[in-house]
């Protein structure tokens, strides 16, 4: 009630991003004045995220295909952006266009420094350790990896070592 209550009292230029997938955020976002509300694909409403935000009653797909509850009748809106990874990069359509977003990441013993200098480049950028967590992450799926690895010769070996467990 809280969330809800906050965005209730937002100004009216504000704007607020809700992963339309959890049902607690979806709810407390349509009080805002504007709300964008994101479906990642391949991401499930979890089992805290079950209960109906505005009765306590139970959210069912039943018959649907979207979260509803079956005691007042609220049900998850529908998004306004969808989201989906594809290999490296994000694939994001909605608010009449679509755009690709690449992933970068920074690992390493030098990684926030990296990412720092990415950042004022323009080229966003997310810190992650240890360096088979950033792969993994940058990775995508077998077959669809189109990685940019920029690294000194030691950690592009590790890199190597790394990979070619993962096949």
């Amino acid at each position: 009630m809280a969330w809800r209550g906050a965005a209730e009292r937002l100004p009216a230029a504000a704007t607020v991003v809700a992963a339309v997938g959890d049902p607690r955020a979806a709810w407390a976002a349509e009080a805002a004045p504007y709300t964008v509300l994101v479906r990642v694909h391949g991401c499930a409403v979890s089992r805290d995220g079950a209960g109906c935000r505005a009765c306590g009653g139970l959210l069912s797909q039943a018959g649907s295909g979207r979260d509803r509850c079956g005691q007042c009748g609220w049900s998850l809106p529908v998004p306004t952006v969808q989201a989906q990874r594809e290999g490296h990069e994000i694939r994001l359509g909605g608010l009449g266009s679509s755009c690709r977003i690449r992933l970068v990441v920074a690992a390493g013993a030098r990684a926030e420094d990296a990412a720092l200098r990415l950042e004022v480049a323009g080229v966003a950028c997310a810190v992650v350790h240890p360096l088979h967590q950033a792969i993994r992450r940058a990775g995508g799926h077998r077959g669809e990896r189109g990685v940019d690895l920029f690294a000194d010769y030691t950690s592009f070996q590790q890199a190597r070592r790394l990979i070619g467990k993962r096949g």
